[in-house]
């Protein structure tokens, strides 16, 4: 990809915190997050002993301080 604005997606998992319960505590916060289980991507997941992941998918249209409410959310958490 060349310069200008771009996109991806963050997945990720917490010691002890599970993925269901906190997409739904961060959706009470305005915050959309989804959950992806180790059936929809084997390989990765599977290798790793990952049973789920968060999902966050911030795009261009996010401001900085979306993306550092999102972060302070799930650092609370």
């Amino acid at each position: 990809d060349g310069p200008g604005p771009q996109s991806g997606i963050v997945s990720f998992t917490l010691p002890n915190v599970d993925c269901d319960e906190l997409a739904s505590q961060m959706k009470l916060g305005g915050i959309n997050l989804s959950v992806t289980r180790a059936a929809w991507t084997r390989f990765d997941m599977g290798q790793r002993g990952l049973a789920a992941a968060v999902r966050a998918s911030p795009h261009v249209y996010n401001t900085e301080a979306e993306i550092d409410y999102l972060v302070n959310r799930i650092a609370a958490s």
